[in-house]
């Protein structure tokens, strides 16, 4: 069995969605390259006690107690396997969907209270925030699709770049938190985020707005 191919990486870590989805494609291959060994082993231990492993016999022959122990330790390893063969079956589930539907969501919140209340705000005016206040605002990006997204990259039409080069799994979020400068009158800003499965891409927008106090 031959290993796969790993990409060479730098503390510099540069990578494209392909190479991500290969590198979650080869820890399941090692994995499985691992439980091989592990399965082996085992049937050798088993070989040796019954004497019909070449070249390697027992001093002695096995007793009954013997036999059970050893089918006993065999069996206790087996159930080890089996429950990381589930893991690995339910990684592969995930990274490789027969009907894949890519899709991602983003809400973006503002806060006049130093984050202690936050407005979904997508209508105008929007909350009243006292130029006192900094206006503060929380990003929430949900992969609402049944595949892997890489390459999560998170913009404001105000703020500029908010984060970029995320991973987000089927049904995962995350949240990022910025602060902005006060602006007086009715404002309005849009949160953007795009992300890829494979070479597809899908994005989601979402705007908020405040105003001054009249």
């Amino acid at each position: 069995m031959s290993f796969p191919t790993i990409p060479d990486i730098t503390p510099t870590i540069s990578i494209n969605r392909s190479d991500v989805i290969n590198l979650l494609l080869a820890s399941i291959a090692f994995e499985e390259l691992g439980l091989a060994h592990i399965i082996n082993a085992e049937a050798e231990k088993i070989q040796y006690i019954l004497g019909t492993l070449s070249e390697q016999v027992p001093t002695e022959p096995p007793t009954q107690d013997d036999l059970i122990e050893i089918n006993k330790s065999v069996n206790q390893t087996l159930r080890t396997v089996i429950k990381n063969q589930m893991l690995l079956q339910f990684k592969l589930e995930d990274l490789i969907v027969e009907n894949p539907l890519p899709s991602i969501t983003i809400k973006k919140y503002v806060s006049g209270d130093g984050g202690v209340t936050w407005y979904d705000a997508d209508s105008p005016p929007g909350p009243t925030i006292d130029p006192e206040q900094v206006p503060m605002f929380r990003f929430v990006i949900t992969n609402t699709g049944n595949v892997i997204l890489t390459g999560v990259t998170v913009t404001d039409s105000v703020l500029g770049l908010i984060s970029t080069g995320g991973i987000l799994p089927p049904g995962a979020f995350f949240e990022e938190y910025r602060s902005g400068e006060y602006l007086g009158g009715d404002q309005s800003n849009t949160a953007t985020v795009i992300g890829y499965y494979l070479d597809q891409q899908v994005e989601d927008s979402d705007v908020a707005y405040y105003t001054e106090p009249t």
